[in-house]
């Protein structure tokens, strides 16, 4: 039994020697290699002619020649595509969130995606192969994956990158930018978050070839209300028991708490409830959030309408009638409804946080710093209120004040776990130092902070 296994560690060690440079990795009593290699990749020469100001990541697509054989509960497109935006966050591009990316791009059609996102700019990515061959004594996973980035007034992309990664039993570390993403943590076991790392690995070096923006941009990503599902797997209907035909409002209120019904039948629970009880504005809320969380903007958005002219609202209302006016692209609505949501709670930092991200978009950053700062007489400490304020003073030439405000933002979102923020921030620290700024405390402040706080 020893000499079977001794010999098929010599066959492995053989078989390993032929395939590239090595790195030892500890499996168990075990030191196995894992295979190093860098990406292809290849650069328009116009890349920095393009005006790069935002990326849209498309939905991940498998090549028809794919060869995949990993969980079949895994969503490996999914998975792949949150990762891609977890690793392009820390750059300097504007990014579009992926729930308004999948709204407006469910006809295929790039025109008409990049009109509504006003992003002509779009990372596609294909799966190449995602296997799992199980030995004796290890087990080896292979990715390979294709990604570029496109400009729809370009024929050939600005940047594309192939890459394959071999893990030949290694156990891959999961990278900052995805341990603070919480990729790790959509996993339900071990085995699914070797998944998770090897994806997390490839996608990163990948995206390392993909050069960054030299410009410092003013907006920010929309306003983190909206989490990035990190769900990892395949959706299954979980739909359990029968849904009572006749009104039971106990029954139907528990429908609506369940994680074991679909969205279908919790909408049916909702409109039940609703029935008899029509002027109840938080269950009208309730079942907006839920349309909301599943892109049924249009109907919820008719329903925050219905609410105004019954005159049952509230803050909360105004909100999501916001937040759905900027997903359908109404700017001047979603102004209006995040005043009258400011005016009906003037403790709402999210409500102020939302008019100074309208502002920016209509190009009015006086306006907006304005908000901004009154949000931050709430919460002085809001991650995103102190990044979007920096980025404004900081656009504005006010140098010495956006690096106070990038400071408390990067520590607020280290605190919080969001590496990949804190990385981004000070990207944007080094970028003022490239362009001659005296920042260099500024810089070594972060540095320090974030060596004092690592675990």
């Amino acid at each position: 039994m020893w000499l079977l296994r001794i010999s098929s560690i010599l066959l492995l060690s053989l078989f390993i020697s032929q395939c590239g440079s090595i790195q030892n990795t500890e499996l168990g009593n075990i030191k196995l290699p894992l295979i190093n290699s860098k990406p292809k990749v290849s650069i328009a020469e116009n890349f920095n002619k393009v005006p790069l100001k935002c990326i849209a990541i498309l939905p991940v697509e498998i090549s028809s020649s794919a060869n995949i054989n990993i969980s079949d509960e895994i969503d490996t497109q999914k998975l792949l595509r949150n990762t891609i935006y977890a690793h392009t966050a820390p750059y300097q591009y504007q990014d579009v969130e992926l729930a308004k990316v999948d709204y407006f791009f469910k006809d295929k059609n790039l025109d008409i995606l990049a009109k509504e996102t006003n992003c002509n700019n779009f990372i596609s990515g294909k799966i190449l192969a995602f296997t799992q061959s199980d030995y004796k004594i290890y087990s080896n996973i292979v990715i390979s994956l294709e990604l570029e980035l496109i400009n729809i007034n370009l024929d050939e992309p600005l940047w594309n990158s192939q890459h394959t990664v071999n893990t030949h039993g290694g156990n891959i570390p999961l990278s900052p930018i995805g341990l603070a993403f919480g990729l790790a943590d959509a996993a339900k076991n071990l085995e699914d978050q070797q998944y998770v790392r090897i994806v997390d690995e490839v996608v990163r070096a990948m995206i390392l070839t993909l050069p960054d923006s030299d410009k410092n941009i003013t907006a920010v990503g929309w306003l983190e209300l909206d989490e990035v599902d990190k769900n990892i797997y395949k959706n299954v209907s979980a739909d359990i028991g029968v849904v009572p035909q006749d009104f039971n409002e106990t029954k139907f209120r528990a429908i609506l708490v369940s994680e074991n019904y679909s969205k279908d039948i919790k909408s049916y629970a909702y409109n039940k409830l609703i029935e008899q009880h029509p002027n109840d504005i938080v269950l009208l809320n309730q079942y907006n959030e839920h349309l909301y969380a599943n892109k049924s903007y249009t109907e919820a958005y008719q329903n925050t309408a219905a609410m105004i002219i019954n005159g049952t609202t509230n803050a909360s209302t105004y909100l999501m009638r916001g937040q759905l006016s900027l997903k359908l692209n109404n700017l001047k609505e979603a102004e209006n409804s995040f005043i009258k949501a400011s005016a009906l709670n003037n403790d709402n930092a999210t409500a102020l946080n939302a008019l100074a991200y309208v502002y920016m978009q209509q190009e009015n950053l006086a306006k907006a710093e304005a908000a901004y700062l009154m949000a931050l007489k709430v919460e002085p400490f809001n991650a995103y209120t102190n990044l979007n304020l920096a980025s404004i003073l900081s656009n504005s030439n006010r140098i010495t004040e956006s690096v106070n405000y990038y400071q408390i933002a990067a520590k607020s979102y280290y605190l919080q776990g969001k590496i990949h923020k804190f990385i981004h921030i000070r990207n944007k620290i080094q970028l003022l130092q490239k362009q001659g700024h005296e920042v260099r405390l500024a810089i070594e402040y972060l540095n320090n902070f974030e060596l004092n706080n690592q675990e």
